[in-house]
């Protein structure tokens, strides 16, 4: 028996293509089911209302293929790429297959599933696919689009400054593959052999060992990608600041002191700085130096510093702590010798005593009368042959040698000269 099919009146006979099978293709319409009959040679065609002249339309809901591409819709030439076809229907347990793609008037291939062993970019498209079992056939699947493109090569990303401390972490970054699509990634440091990783590679707390040029590449099934152009790393050891006091760490109240913090360090060209007290972890400044115009002994304390990189993300260590100690400028004592009355002729000895610590060496100025001048230098000031022309107040001061502090000036003493 011979069916001739018409769909809008138009006559499909002339529709014909070699095929021994008998299936259900795509209902075209809300009450049209196209049934395609075995016929050895050809395919022939009848419109056919349901539920009318053949038993074999389909009751219910048509189920709907879904079509899946492994290992993934993007793929790289030459790699293996397979599509698949899965119908999930109450009632039938076995489906026949056939594959369309976008801008083919012809089926594409038979089966559930279909291999590219090696792909190329021509075999790029919108794939779908339908099913049927003898009289019954299922929906056609959404198109699933394969992409093809040649390998990409990654690029390697530092997250982190290129140079950092000791003990800092750093994070690499290969990027321009989808590591969910199967990929697995491939570092290599210098001439190292490869390791693999993730796409994300995170050095906690760097040695500087781990300082290098980094490259990474990709590798899906028996194809890789091409290396990264590499990415240096620096590793520095964290450097630790030097605190300074001037003129010294024991100085007298009133004094001018100036504390700085020094910092040696390859890489960094510009640091803030941040300074404590005593442990404390509150910020009291952020200069390199810090100066106190009129030190009291309130500001007597341990200090220490540490920098930050300028616009960056390194950090030094904390400083030793340096002790400022600040106490009472000394005040000298002049005590004369034999006496302070003394007659004509005898031998007198002027000297001055400076009790202070901190202070190993002083120079001596000595002052007569209230004035201003120097009127000698020296701990001792001796007459050998005292006259009543030395008689008179004598007062003193120090000064620290080759250093800045001061002494008090001392009280007046009077020394007396007679005739005998």
């Amino acid at each position: 028996m011979i069916y001739l099919y018409y769909v809008d009146d138009v006559n499909l006979s002339t529709k014909k293509k070699v095929f021994d099978k008998v299936m259900v293709i795509q209902r075209l319409e809300e009450e049209q089911t196209i049934l395609v009959h075995e016929a050895k040679q050809h395919w022939l065609y009848q419109e056919h209302k349901p539920n009318s002249l053949l038993d074999t339309t389909i009751s219910g809901e048509r189920p709907k293929p879904k079509v899946t591409i492994k290992p993934a819709q993007h793929v790289f030439r030459g790699e293996t790429v397979t599509l698949r076809c899965d119908i999930y229907a109450q009632g039938v347990t076995s489906w026949s297959y056939i594959w369309y793609k976008e801008g083919l008037s012809n089926v594409f291939r038979y089966g559930q599933e279909h291999t590219f062993s090696s792909v190329t970019e021509s075999d790029s498209g919108e794939y779908s696919c339908y099913g049927f079992k003898g009289s019954h056939g299922s929906d056609r699947s959404d198109a699933v689009t394969l992409t093809v493109s040649g390998f990409p090569k990654p690029t390697l990303t530092v997250e982190t400054q290129s140079s950092v401390f000791t003990g800092d972490s750093v994070t690499l970054r290969c990027e321009g593959i989808q590591s969910q699509n199967g990929w697995e990634f491939l570092w290599r440091k210098d001439s190292n052999p490869e390791s693999t990783g993730a796409a994300t590679k995170t050095i906690n707390s760097v040695k500087v060992s781990d300082g290098g040029e980094y490259s990474c590449r990709a590798r899906r099934g028996g194809y890789y990608t091409d290396y990264s152009e590499p990415a240096a790393v620096t590793i520095y050891e964290r450097p630790k600041p030097t605190v300074t006091i001037k003129p010294a760490q024991h100085v007298f109240r009133g004094d001018t002191v100036t504390l700085r913090c020094d910092i040696y360090a390859q890489g960094v060209t510009g640091w803030s700085y941040y300074w404590y007290k005593d442990n404390s972890r509150s910020v009291f400044s952020n200069r390199q130096e810090h100066t106190f115009s009129f030190v009291a002994e309130s500001e007597a304390g341990k200090y220490s510093c540490k920098g930050s990189e300028t616009g960056g993300l390194r950090w030094t260590h904390i400083s030793d702590a340096v002790t400022l100690t600040v106490s009472e400028r000394p005040k000298p004592k002049v005590t004369i010798k034999p006496a302070q009355h003394v007659f004509r002729g005898e031998k007198v000895t002027l000297r001055c005593d400076i009790y202070a610590e901190g202070v190993t060496s002083w120079s001596y100025s000595w002052y007569k009368e209230g004035s201003r001048s120097v009127f000698r230098y020296g701990q001792e000031n001796t007459f050998s042959f005292v006259t009543e022309s030395e008689a008179g107040k004598y007062s003193c001061k120090g000064s620290e040698t080759g250093g800045s502090r001061w002494s008090h000036i001392s009280d007046a003493v009077t020394l007396r000269v007679s005739g005998i």
